[in-house]
């Protein structure tokens, strides 16, 4: 790459002077670059807000899974204790019919 000449150099001063920015024949306006940078920080802004209801929803879900959970443990017990005590039943009145 060869360096840039005397001419090239003034160029890109007066053209940054301007408020733009010359690179390899492109230049670009401070308002193009304030648009642009507008632009994502309103898609920054936009993913933020899907986050936090991504991360809303997923508490939510927690609680709903735990929920369920404690239900099915407690149906568990309850199965467990009545088959138990049907067993035990069932164990005594054949012991006392024989």
């Amino acid at each position: 790459m060869t360096p840039p000449t005397r001419g090239e150099n003034q160029a890109a001063a007066i053209g940054a002077a301007a408020g733009a920015a010359a690179v390899a024949g492109v230049t670009v306006s401070l308002d193009t670059i304030y648009q642009t940078l507008q632009e994502v920080q309103g898609d920054v802004r936009d993913i933020k807000n899907k986050v936090d209801r991504l991360a809303d929803g997923h508490s939510d879900h927690e609680s709903r899974i735990r929920a369920l959970e404690r239900k099915v443990w407690t149906a568990a017990g309850t199965a467990s204790a009545v088959a138990g005590s049907l067993g035990a039943t069932l164990t005594f009145l054949a012991t006392r019919l024989t």
